[in-house]
């Protein structure tokens, strides 16, 4: 079984303009926030804005990939 790492926080609409949500990524084990995926118009993609002082492995970095790739199916299927 595939352990995870992080835990996607969907903080939904955060603006009273925002069509879409914004999820805060934090680590599973010490709970401690590590960034936002949000929706970056100019490219037209979700994208992962890490916070200063934070560190990744691969693992984590293919979970936040694997997050970002199936929020833009779902955005594609809408």
């Amino acid at each position: 079984m595939k352990q995870s790492y992080l835990d996607f926080i969907d903080l939904g609409m955060l603006r009273r303009y925002a069509k879409t949500d914004r999820l805060q990524v934090t680590n599973r084990s010490s709970g401690r926030g590590l960034g936002y995926i949000k929706w970056w118009s100019p490219w037209r993609r979700y994208v992962f804005s890490p916070w200063a002082d934070t560190v990744y492995d691969a693992k984590c970095l293919n979970e936040i990939q694997a997050k970002l790739d199936a929020l833009m199916e779902a955005r594609r299927k809408k």
